[in-house]
């Protein structure tokens, strides 16, 4: 009997493992020639958890690898003082934050679209 569940385990794992080998492969024939992607987090009114989430993102990144996006961008639809103050720690603490209003997110994509 546990021969028989132990061998159902293995299967699973070997298909798990063929099936994560055959994207791989697929995301490394299909690869984009620009790999410049974004992360948008547009904040309205209230965002109490605006520290939570750029935490949860930020440890999400490490984990992206090469598929990581490049930059975050955070667009402040009214945050109150406190939540800049938030964001402004996290833009000064790493690199891959941006804090900017719509218009300053229209003009920096605009910008790096002309540079393709």
């Amino acid at each position: 009997m546990w021969e028989i569940i132990s061998a159902t385990i293995m299967c699973l794992f070997a298909i798990f493992g063929f099936v994560a080998f055959i994207k791989t492969m697929i995301f490394k024939i299909y690869k984009p020639k620009n790999e410049n992607s974004y992360l948008i987090l547009n904040y309205k009114g209230n965002a109490e958890d605006i520290e939570y989430t750029l935490r949860s993102w930020e440890a999400r990144i490490k984990w992206f690898g090469k598929t990581a996006p490049n930059r975050i961008f955070i667009v402040d639809n009214g945050l109150k003082q406190e939540e800049k103050e938030i964001c402004r720690l996290f833009c000064k603490e790493s690199c891959l934050f941006k804090l900017c209003t719509v218009e300053e997110l229209y003009e920096i994509l605009e910008n790096d679209y002309i540079k393709l």
